[in-house]
């Protein structure tokens, strides 16, 4: 994963970086000792990270690693799209856009996926988009005690920065659609997924018990 944001206040990063402008990349590699420095040669040797935090956890500590820095209570706002592609074009509007961001809070995340995500076919899962390369998820976040004021900026800022990416956009993972996202279930699922879906909520839950579109 990719993350565009400010540096948060976060106790395991040094002070000097608070607040400034990072990219954070966030690798894993399923293997341990001299594998897993071979499978992650390449990433690091792209530069010289301002630190370098990728050691050896255990799956637990994986789980709750951004708990600090994405805390409860804080305003939330997503707006999300697949991308076809990562050229020149899309990585500019990615950080161009990163950048307007009034909330030091506000940041976003980019997806790889591939390997064995796009090996399964696409109609044995209500996930349809697998071979789409990259998502994108922008996070608009603002204090709980703060008016409403940032709230609206950032989340302007949030559907803008998704617009933007509009030539290049190829559906949507259905978890990282908010609230004023309905319309948008179609594009997350795809006609035959969602028909699929759809018959079985009709058969397993007719009451609506589950929620949902």
């Amino acid at each position: 994963m990719v993350t565009l944001r400010r540096a948060p206040a976060a106790p395991f990063l040094p002070v000097e970086t608070h607040g400034r402008p990072v990219c954070m990349i966030t690798m894993l590699a399923l293997a341990e000792g001299d594998t897993a420095e071979r499978l992650l040669a390449p990433l690091r040797a792209l530069g010289r990270p301002l630190l370098d935090l990728v050691r050896l956890r255990p799956y637990t500590a994986l789980q709750s690693m951004t708990d600090t820095v994405v805390p409860a209570g804080r305003h939330y706002y997503w707006k999300s799209t697949g991308l076809r592609e990562l050229d020149d074009d899309v990585i500019d509007t990615l950080t161009e856009h990163a950048a307007r961001a009034r909330s030091p809070r506000s940041y976003a995340i980019l997806f790889h996926l591939g390997g064995a995500v796009a090996e399964t076919d696409p109609a044995a899962t209500a996930f349809a988009h697998r071979a789409v390369p990259h998502h994108l998820n922008v996070n608009a976040v603002w204090p709980p005690r703060q008016d409403d004021s940032l709230g609206a900026v950032e989340r302007a800022w949030a559907r803008d920065y998704v617009a933007a990416l509009a030539p290049y956009q190829d559906g949507v993972y259905v978890n990282f659609l908010d609230r004023d996202d309905r319309a948008r279930l179609s594009e997350a699922f795809g006609a035959t997924a969602r028909a699929r879906l759809a018959a079985l909520r009709r058969r397993l839950d007719p009451d609506g018990v589950s929620g949902g579109a």
